[in-house]
């Protein structure tokens, strides 16, 4: 598995088309064969989805829902296999993918959500003490030889504990694909893909009131971590998240579950104190130098 760690501030109100493929693949990188899309070029005109209704409201679904505008770096582009904005769905225990095929239940409990980044709508809270997490159901369109994933995150404090952010694991070691996305209580922020070995990238994660976007790349070229626009950490092995059957969590960590089970009999290092945005998980390795301040 592999581990990533970046941070960087959001750069407001970012218009930038959504066009082209670009095959640089950062500094110094060869991308490989792999297609490579601007990650942070939206088509002005690109619809982010109706908002959900939220129905009666809930104590804790947070402020009235904002959708996503045509500014959100962050879009359904064709290289995107699931995306998750979160628009609407305070109060509900329904996720949506925007892309259409990969809807995910909120459990424990019904959303609370937060002003995500401008342009962006709302965003997906964990408060303190949070025991509630995002469970999509495993598919075949996850099974990623080449991809990538990105999101936005507002980290205000340290958290007390290991916070997982995005997780599609399982106990055992010798199974390929598994994936794991984790901050530690020091700032450690990891990615983990696993392919016969732990293959990890990390950096060092500043807690901040301001949105981060992080942004992860595997397979035809290097393993990077990005963070705000910057390439944080690599390593040279050429690994994807294909061959692996397990839910995949947003907000917590089922990488002692048993492998294929649904929903996972173990998940842990729940997140609390922290916010999640436009979760987007890709078939393409994308340049995120476009998310620099």
């Amino acid at each position: 598995m592999v581990v990533l760690l970046a941070s960087s501030p959001l750069g407001a109100g970012c218009t930038l088309p959504l066009q082209g493929i670009s095959d640089d693949a950062g500094p110094g990188r060869d991308a490989g064969p792999a297609p490579r899309l601007d990650a942070g070029r939206p088509d002005a005109g690109l619809d982010a989805g109706p908002g959900l209704d939220a129905g009666p409201a809930a104590p804790d679904a947070g402020p009235p829902p904002v959708d996503a505008g045509p500014g959100c770096p962050i879009a359904a582009d064709p290289g995107a296999v699931a995306l998750y904005r979160f628009d609407g769905v305070g109060g509900s225990d329904r996720i949506p993918d925007v892309v259409g095929a990969h809807d995910g239940a909120m459990m424990n409990g019904v959303a609370r959500t937060v002003a995500g980044p401008e342009g962006c709508g709302d965003a997906l809270d964990f408060p303190g003490g949070n025991d509630r997490y995002v469970l999509v159901e495993d598919s075949p369109d996850f099974d990623l030889t080449t991809g990538s994933l990105d999101f936005y995150l507002r980290l205000p404090a340290a958290p007390a504990q290991n916070v997982a952010l995005v997780s599609r694991d399982a106990s055992g070691t010798g199974q390929p694909g598994h994936l794991r996305v984790r901050v530690a209580s020091d700032g450690d922020l990891s990615v983990r893909i696993q392919d016969g070995g732990d293959r990890s990238v990390r950096a060092r994660l500043a807690p901040s009131e301001r949105w981060q976007h992080v942004g992860v790349n595997w397979g035809s070229g290097e393993i990077e971590l990005w963070v705000d626009g910057m390439q944080l950490d690599s390593r040279s092995d050429v690994v994807g998240i294909d061959g692996n059957d397990n839910t995949l969590l947003l907000g917590a960590n089922n990488d002692n579950a048993t492998e294929g089970v649904s929903p996972p009999d173990d998940v842990h290092d729940l997140a609390e104190g922290l916010s999640l945005d436009e979760v987007r998980l890709s078939s393409v390795r994308r340049d995120f130098s476009v998310f620099a301040p």
